[in-house]
């Protein structure tokens, strides 16, 4: 029973130090996120994006590579947010009227997370063609909106 209570007193203690461990992880984070974004502050969007690419390492190629997903993703989320409607009228008009509104509510709701992937994946090629870091209140406030998604 003794050896019991001493390895339980062990694991205690090591989770413990896990914890504190983690603790000082997290701090040490924060306070380098803090210093980044205080460097960011006075920054140009494109200024940004540049440091952001510096930090993280891209080379153009990287860039012109994830600009190509990102196009790929809002057009197949896009697609989704298409067929997904389209059989959802087909669905309604063969099933009962119960079975229609059950499965319209979840289908709605899929295809407001397909829209939202799409805005999403539009925001991120327009930040890797114009080389800018814009927020996200930004690029949807933009005239244009509605043509980057379905472009």
């Amino acid at each position: 029973m003794g050896e019991v209570r001493q390895s339980g007193r062990s694991v205690g203690e090591q989770w413990q130090k896990l914890r504190v461990a983690r603790a000082d992880r997290m701090d040490l984070a924060q306070q380098r996120d803090a210093e980044y974004q205080e460097r960011m502050k006075g920054l140009s969007p494109s200024e940004r994006f540049a440091a952001e690419a510096q930090r993280g390492g891209w080379t153009p190629a990287d860039l012109v590579h994830q600009e190509r997903a990102a196009r790929i993703a809002r057009r197949v989320c896009m697609g989704l947010c298409l067929l997904g409607f389209l059989g959802f009228l087909v669905f309604m008009y063969f099933a009962s009227l119960f079975w229609a509104v059950i499965n319209g509510l979840l289908v709605m709701v899929l295809l407001g997370v397909c829209r939202v992937q799409a805005v999403r994946h539009a925001w991120w090629e327009f930040q890797l063609q114009g080389r800018v870091l814009l927020p996200l209140r930004g690029f949807v406030s933009r005239p244009d909106l509605f043509r980057r998604l379905f472009a």
